[in-house]
């Protein structure tokens, strides 16, 4: 009988993850890619992430790849880490979420942009 019941929790909760209706976008609002070229012209306000104690500390140099998405506004919405050590992603997160950026267009819309930025840190 447990393994029926837990069967039966499973089967519901995967029923109910495929129906529910899924938070979306606006159809209307656009989305563009962009280069990382794109983003740096792009910004206004660009503040450098601080080198972290301890990784100054331990001489740690590398380079942190972050996703970033831009709303149309120009104000950073989401930040993914794609690569770099942990010890430096930290403070390239903080830093990305200060940028603000001239708004995108898309056909003459404002548009949200999606695209990479990459620190480098080198002592």
């Amino acid at each position: 009988m447990t393994v029926l019941r837990w069967l039966g929790v499973i089967v519901s909760l995967w029923i109910w993850l495929t129906v529910w209706p899924r938070p979306s976008r606006g159809a209307d609002e656009n989305v563009i890619q962009v280069s990382e070229q794109q983003l740096r012209k792009s910004a206004n306000r660009k503040i450098e992430p601080e080198y972290p104690a301890v990784a100054r500390q331990i001489r740690l140099t590398g380079e942190v790849e972050l996703e970033i998405t831009v709303d149309p506004q120009g104000t950073v919405d989401k930040v993914s880490v794609l690569r770099g050590n942990t010890l430096l992603t930290g403070s390239s997160v903080q830093a990305i979420k200060k940028w603000k950026f001239n708004p995108f267009r898309a056909d003459g819309q404002p548009a949200r942009a999606i695209g990479p930025i990459k620190f480098t840190f080198q002592m």
